[in-house]
């Protein structure tokens, strides 16, 4: 009976480890899978932050290509609003938006003046360190004639 009973105490001893083993193993496999999905989810967001400043970008640019050539042409350069959505969206990060307007020397003619437009949209994530990025467009516009 003795006999038995130390057996018992070996195996169950011997269960217990073989679980505490198996425990730490799936722990350390579990670690770099935790790694890579906290990794994938700051790409993710950074990628969703590009895709709203290109798209913000755009609307900018649309938006001084509407305007009459002259009145474009009279600008240097300023600053534009992000949209309140965007900044809902996007509580955290600090955007902002500018644009550059020039006259492009030998592109046109006499009677057809080309400016550049380039538009800029900045940010900046609190939660990474040097973390400003920016998308930027640009494009050409001409006064009565394509380019």
């Amino acid at each position: 009976m003795r006999k038995l009973s130390q057996s018992r105490r070996r195996i169950s001893g011997s269960v217990f480890l073989d679980a505490l083993i198996a425990l730490c193993i799936v722990v350390l496999a579990i670690l770099p899978i935790e790694s890579l999905l906290v990794g994938s989810q700051t790409l993710d967001r950074q990628s969703q932050l590009q895709t709203v400043a290109t798209n913000i970008a755009e609307m900018e640019i649309e938006t001084l290509r509407s305007q009459s050539f002259s009145n474009t042409a009279k600008m240097a350069s300023g600053s534009f609003d992000i949209p309140s959505s965007v900044l809902a969206t996007f509580p955290s990060i600090s955007m902002s938006g500018n644009y550059v307007v020039s006259a492009v020397t030998g592109l046109g003619d006499a009677q057809h003046s080309v400016l550049q437009l380039i538009v800029t949209v900045s940010w900046a994530r609190p939660d990474v360190t040097s973390s400003e990025s920016s998308v930027t467009l640009d494009t050409y516009e001409s006064q009565g004639a394509v380019i």
